[in-house]
């Protein structure tokens, strides 16, 4: 009986340890992806900064900007994946 008992309860303990090494994983997982998303925001926040600051310098000083032949800065190509579902609230598919 007490050998049953013992038995079982290893066999809960490793049960439980596969549990939580999945979620580990799991966890290990979002983590990557959650630092890829603040890596695309911080660069989306740069390409718009880069474009706040050329439209102020344009309205500022106009006939500078065209004179020293510096283009308007390209559109943000993150803007369009702030609707793609990639937020932090966003679970990935397994």
């Amino acid at each position: 009986m007490v050998t049953t008992v013992s038995e079982e309860c290893a066999r809960q303990i490793l049960a439980l340890q596969e549990k939580e090494k999945e979620e580990i994983n799991m966890l290990k997982q979002e983590k990557q992806r959650l630092l890829k998303f603040i890596d695309n925001m911080k660069e989306e926040k740069n390409s718009l900064q880069t474009q706040v600051n050329y439209t102020t310098l344009s309205q500022v000083f106009p006939n500078a900007l065209r004179t020293s032949g510096l283009s308007p800065p390209s559109r943000s190509p993150f803007s369009a994946s702030r609707c793609s579902g990639a937020g932090p609230g966003h679970v990935a598919q397994q």
